[in-house]
């Protein structure tokens, strides 16, 4: 069943409704990423209305309400641009059912995610390999996980290539394998995939699949804390607190163990403390 979502018909004439699809797209794609302004969500929501079938104009502005809610009016548009034929809608549906919004459904979130995964969607590939991976809404299956996560990583996902980094790291699913490791971290790390940066630094500082660099494994780690990874922000404070690979300096030590520490980070925490302590 198609969701009728629109508002009355013969709203504008036809150059009007065209001038406010194009006004709305441009818009949307300088505020790509960030919040949209309160006339940017009204010029949008007139654009849909005088162009009920606009699936790309539903898609992009549905992405903007998951960054500024509300998340039944995402959930809405991708639906209503989905049964229109949006790949990107269909993805969007997915996300929407497995992120943890509120609205998991996984069943869902499988039947939405294969058909723009197999039409090459990286993101739906990269969901639709944890799926498998974890057994939601279908039986888990690594080999299936693998394949997807492949798929979506050679299609430029730095979430993929950082997950199939993790797993050569810690040989899950597949055998060990610090060097592919190595490939698919920085190919993400590159991307600024903040996990994939410190992950990527541990090999280097310990020379697992790549020849030991600590300078490199530093600069790694740095980009990783300053992208908020709380991992790599206490890790940068145990290289200031012990002088590895930096001069060793108490106050940033204690400056990136706080960062750690705000996130939750137990070792971070204990780190704070031990430090404030001391002399």
């Amino acid at each position: 069943m198609t969701v009728l979502i629109f508002a009355s018909p013969g709203v504008g004439s036809a150059r009007d409704a065209e001038g406010l699809r194009n006004a709305c797209m441009a818009q949307l794609k300088q505020s790509y990423g960030k919040a949209i302004s309160e006339e940017t969500r009204a010029l949008c929501e007139d654009a849909i209305a005088a162009n009920p079938d606009a699936a790309a104009v539903m898609t992009e502005l549905a992405a903007a309400y998951l960054r500024i809610g509300p998340l039944s009016r995402a959930r809405e548009l991708f639906l209503a641009a989905a049964e229109r034929g949006n790949l990107d809608a269909m993805a969007g549906l997915g996300f929407i059912h497995m992120a943890g919004l509120g609205l998991d459904d996984y069943d869902q979130a499988f039947r939405w995610l294969r058909k723009p995964a197999a039409a090459g969607n990286a993101d739906a590939q990269n969901m639709l390999g944890t799926l498998y991976e974890r057994g939601w809404g279908v039986a888990a299956d690594d080999e299936e996980a693998l394949r997807w996560y492949r798929r979506s990583a050679e299609n430029g996902s730095a979430e993929a290539q950082a997950r199939l980094g993790a797993i050569f790291y810690a040989g899950k699913i597949v055998g060990r394998d610090f060097e592919e490791a190595h490939r698919w971290l920085l190919l993400a790390a590159e991307q600024g995939h903040a996990k994939a940066q410190n992950n990527l630094a541990s090999l280097y500082m310990a020379g697992l699949g790549v020849e030991k660099d600590v300078a490199l494994g530093v600069r790694w780690i740095k980009e990783s804390a300053a992208g908020g990874n709380v991992d790599g922000q206490h890790n940068l404070g145990q290289l200031y607190e012990h002088g590895i690979g930096v001069t060793q300096n108490k106050d940033e030590a204690l400056t990136w163990y706080r960062l750690a520490a705000e996130q939750g980070h137990g070792d971070a925490v204990e780190a704070v403390r031990r430090l404030e302590q001391s002399p």
